[in-house]
């Protein structure tokens, strides 16, 4: 099976999709790793029992314009940045719309654990190049290198799975509520029922080091909208 897609939404304008495939990891982060907060533990198993399609970089504001149309905040000179600006809410009415142009797959957030398990593709380092900062700065844009705005996607060392801007450029919205993790093994866990706020993961172009590793854990409430918040999708072929 090929572990790479690259759909046409419109002439000129595609969303590449890479293929990550089912296994298991440790969620989560240890006591002792540098910037550990108390909401990254337990550290815990889970497993992820199907393969999902993920985008290679989060929606640009280009994909944007040819799927929902001109929005508040796109710039003609940033068509490849990030598009932002998006609340949780908007970036499902996204995925909604991406469903109806290709029904063949159902795309939709992904959930807190397979964001985790794509960004470390393997790895349980800090960041998943490492765990300095100089291995953060080869994968991401973030404050040490960024001049404080966001970049054309692609534009920093993807992992080993090929997947680019998991740390840094924007925040991504992910599917789940904010809640505490389980005590035991998950198997695809959906995270809470019904909180507050939903979940964020990656950093953002403005951010410390500790923000963009591939445990730490950010939430917002599902209407809000900022200039470093983006998403990225997963999508199950039927």
């Amino acid at each position: 099976m090929s572990h790479f897609m690259n759909l046409d939404i419109e002439s000129g304008v595609s969303m590449p999709l890479v293929c990550v495939p089912a296994g298991g990891f440790e969620m989560g982060s240890p006591d002792q790793e540098e910037g550990h907060e108390a909401e990254e533990s337990p550290l815990h198993h889970v497993q992820l029992t199907k393969d999902i399609w993920m985008g290679q970089c989060p929606v640009t504001q280009r994909q944007w314009q040819a799927v929902k149309g001109r929005y508040r905040d796109q710039d003609d000179q940033e068509a490849d940045c990030p598009a932002v600006q998006v609340s949780w809410n908007d970036a499902q009415a996204f995925a909604e719309a991406m469903n109806k142009l290709f029904p063949s797959i159902r795309f939709r957030l992904p959930t807190e654990a397979e964001w985790e398990y794509a960004c470390r593709a393997g790895t349980t380092t800090r960041f998943a190049g490492g765990d300095t900062e100089a291995d953060l700065a080869a994968a991401a844009w973030y404050a040490g290198n960024s001049e404080g705005r966001v970049h054309p996607v692609g534009g920093r060392r993807p992992n080993t799975w090929n997947l680019y801007d998991m740390h840094g450029n924007v925040f991504e919205w992910c599917s789940d509520w904010e809640g505490p993790y389980p005590l035991k093994t998950a198997i695809d866990p959906l995270g809470p029922d019904m909180e507050t706020k939903r979940i964020m993961r990656g950093g953002c172009f403005k951010c410390p080091p500790p923000y963009y590793r591939s445990a730490n854990r950010y939430s917002g409430l599902p209407d809000h909208r900022s200039t470093n918040i983006g998403f990225r999708l997963v999508g199950e072929v039927y």
